[in-house]
């Protein structure tokens, strides 16, 4: 039980030098090695945003990137995070991009004919359409 406490203090270690150091790159492996795990860091990440520490969740968003640039909520929430900060055109390429792959797995869903993963596909393409939106009206 000891070595399990050990080992999630030294991953908080890690999460927590990550976000202070405000670094864009893991370029330590043993660093890298020691984060916690990748869904841990996602929610992490939403936190922050919920928290109102948009640039430490975009650090932590960069540094799951780095780990799997295949994960569409990767990409919505550093839309999300870099409209926070005003970086519209940044949000903007980013949920471009999450649609992109969102209509690449609903064509591969379609072919399947997975109804719950379809319907949840979709709603996650109309928010993304929604943010869209709301950003072109703002501009």
């Amino acid at each position: 039980m000891e070595q399990v406490y050990a080992q999630i203090r030294r991953g908080c270690e890690a999460l927590s030098r990550l976000i202070d150091e405000e670094s864009t790159e893991l370029v330590d492996v043993d660093a890298a090695d020691e984060l916690p795990n990748f869904e841990f860091r996602c929610h992490t990440s939403t936190l922050l945003l919920e928290a109102g520490l948009p640039e430490k969740a975009i650090t932590v968003l960069k540094s799951l990137m780095a780990e799997n640039d295949e994960v569409v909520q990767i990409w919505y929430l550093l839309g999300c995070a870099h409209q926070t900060i005003g970086s519209n055109e940044i949000a903007k390429e980013y949920w471009e991009q999450a649609m992109e792959m969102l209509k690449a797995v609903k064509q591969g869903l379609d072919e399947e004919m997975d109804e719950a993963e379809l319907q949840e596909c979709g709603a996650q393409m109309e928010e993304i359409s929604s943010r869209l939106e709301n950003l072109g009206e703002g501009d």
